[in-house]
């Protein structure tokens, strides 16, 4: 039996912890093809039937599914798919809700309540959900699936790490973002004859890039909110590493080669980044790339749209670009932590709520969704869909996933506070390496404390 965590702290954790940040939007729809009442069927994967869905799909059923992050445009859409599966599938209702920002916590108050949705989509907080029951494992539905191919089978890793006791695949994964940098390319034709290959290179092609006197500099650096989750990807993309933890429970973040990374890095604050970079999120450091104050930043593929509109569509002066080749010789990236569904443990149909599931992260739906949304499908066989060729942002991430010298470092997302680490500590530290105050090896030697700290208290727990 999993311990379960007192609820005003799980409260108080969905609200610190956000992987992937709510929009606005609300309400709640139905799609029915006719009206039902919940077939009597197993709550748990231990209580799972061979039965197929095919068996059981003559019975009347109805499925309620929230799901974050909505616009307008995004309801409407959800709708059109949810609509063409139960017309498919005549036996279904599916009734929805697009919540608002303050997801995980709504979702865990409905839980604690027993009034959970069957399907949840768009979730921030998995392990919590693992920990507590609220979820089920769908290993032995995937393992029936004629689907179960289809899967890139990096994210799949990534979302069986989600459960650090069994390793256990707690939802279907639907779409992920790609980090990467995003460069001036018109720039590095002019000043550098191409685009780097090594994060060496790359160094000394910000320094060719920088001209202070024309108010031009080689990278804007994010000093300011999210500082320390982009630090860490270009960190382990340098060194190599693929995992937080030694096998005694030590955290390698302070490894030399992370530390080398940080001195070097930061040290190009102030120098061939402006000093304004210091207190930089998103938003500055968008605005210095745009505006042809900086050659380089680092981002995903989700501002795509905005440097479009930027350049006017010119994309000969701007390119999306892999994170250089470190020390390792391959490309390294951060695993990414795919959207998807999960299926609650109160659900009272959890074969129909998987064949949604199913449905909505394979084929149409997924390519639909990540062409709205602007992410990577986790379905092989749509990275090689039309609308994904004519991005070339898009195109980079799908060749990137896809290829086999491409390696991906551990997520800790489990870490049930490892996000309130990075802004609450980790970002404040950053700024003082970055104004003289503190020095790379105590900045990564407190970190690896701190992450050190919760690692082995979330084994405490186990």
């Amino acid at each position: 039996m999993r311990k379960r965590r007192n609820m005003t702290a799980l409260l108080l954790s969905a609200v610190l912890l956000t992987v992937t940040a709510c929009g606005t939007g609300g309400g709640t729809t139905e799609t029915k093809a006719t009206q039902s009442q919940p077939a009597e069927n197993a709550k748990t994967e231990s209580s799972q039937t061979s039965e197929s869905a095919a068996a059981v799909s003559q019975e009347p059923v109805t499925l309620t599914v929230w799901r974050c992050n909505m616009t307008e445009e995004r309801t409407a859409l959800i709708e059109e798919l949810h609509q063409k599966y139960v017309d498919e599938h005549p036996n279904v209702t599916i009734e929805f809700t697009a919540l608002p920002d303050s997801f995980n916590e709504k979702l865990l108050i409905a839980y604690s309540s027993g009034t959970g949705p069957d399907v949840i989509a768009h979730h921030n907080d998995v392990p919590t959900y693992i920990a507590n029951e609220y979820i089920i494992p769908l290993d032995s539905y995937f393992e029936k699936s004629a689907k179960k191919d289809t899967y890139l089978p990096q994210i799949l890793d990534t979302v069986r790490s989600m459960d650090q006791q069994e390793g256990k695949l707690y939802y279907l994964p639907e779409g992920c973002n790609a980090n990467c940098l995003w460069v001036r390319s018109d720039w590095f034709q002019d000043k550098c004859g191409g685009l780097p290959v090594t994060w060496n290179e790359m160094f000394a092609d910000i320094e060719m890039l920088t001209d202070k006197a024309a108010g031009r500099y080689g990278v804007s650096l994010r000093g300011g909110s999210g500082s320390a989750s982009h630090l860490e990807m270009v960190m382990y993309s340098y060194s190599g590493i693929e995992k937080y933890f030694n096998e005694d429970g030590t955290c390698n973040i302070n490894d030399p080669k992370n530390v080398a990374f940080v001195e070097r890095w930061l040290g190009l604050y102030g120098t061939n980044s402006s000093e304004a970079d210091i207190g930089n999120g998103w938003t500055e450091m968008a605005a210095a790339f745009q505006s042809g104050a900086a050659g380089v930043i680092q981002h995903n593929l989700g501002s795509a749209a905005d440097h479009m509109k930027a350049f006017d569509g010119d994309t000969s002066k701007f390119e999306a670009v892999p994170f250089p080749q470190g020390e390792s010789g391959y490309t390294v990236n951060k695993a990414p932590t795919p959207t998807g569904l999960c299926i609650s443990s109160t659900c009272e149909n959890p074969q129909e709520a998987f064949d949604f599931a199913v449905w909505m992260t394979t084929a149409e739906a997924t390519s639909r969704i990540g062409e709205m949304w602007g992410q990577i499908p986790c379905d092989m066989a749509v990275l090689n869909d039309g609308w994904i060729e004519e991005l070339p942002w898009m195109k980079m991430a799908a060749g990137m996933l896809l290829n086999e010298n491409t390696r991906f470092y551990e997520n800790i997302a489990y870490l049930p506070n490892y996000n309130s680490i990075l802004k609450n500590e980790i970002e404040p530290m950053i700024q003082a390496v970055m104004a003289g105050d503190m020095t790379a090896q105590e900045l990564c030697d407190a970190w690896a404390k701190l992450l050190e700290a919760e690692y082995q208290e979330m084994k405490d727990m186990s």
